[in-house]
């Protein structure tokens, strides 16, 4: 030990020998892909600690976002839930998807079948 700090870390408090064994890939290569597992992360350092971005929802649905949730705001999404029978495709709540129960308490769940009828 060469008296640096080397592979001392202080969160697990314990001692991490650096280069011990012979790596699978390249720092270089290590680095690119902590940056980019950063950018796809939903996570932000933010004053308030740790928080999730807001999501960037991505349907093929035409009629995704039209459904606008009137309890908190947020649109709709069509989601697959499974139930005793198989799976049923349902709308429900984003925030209520995202959070369960703690931002949008009374959301309603929409069956498909329901939505086809109106269109």
């Amino acid at each position: 030990m060469s008296g640096d700090n080397g592979g001392w870390h202080p969160v697990r408090g314990a001692f991490y020998p650096l280069d011990h064994h012979p790596a699978i890939i390249s720092k270089e290569l290590f680095a690119v892909v902590q940056t980019e597992k950063a950018k796809r992360s939903n996570l932000v350092e933010t004053e308030e600690g740790t928080q999730r971005k807001t999501t960037k929802y991505n349907s093929n649905n035409a009629l995704s976002g039209l459904f606008i949730c009137q309890e908190c705001g947020s649109p709709y999404r069509r989601i697959n839930r499974h139930t005793k029978d198989g799976k049923e495709i349902v709308w429900r709540c984003a925030n209520r998807v995202e959070h369960g129960k703690e931002i949008c308490k009374h959301s309603h769940t929409i069956s498909d079948e329901a939505v086809k009828k109106f269109v």
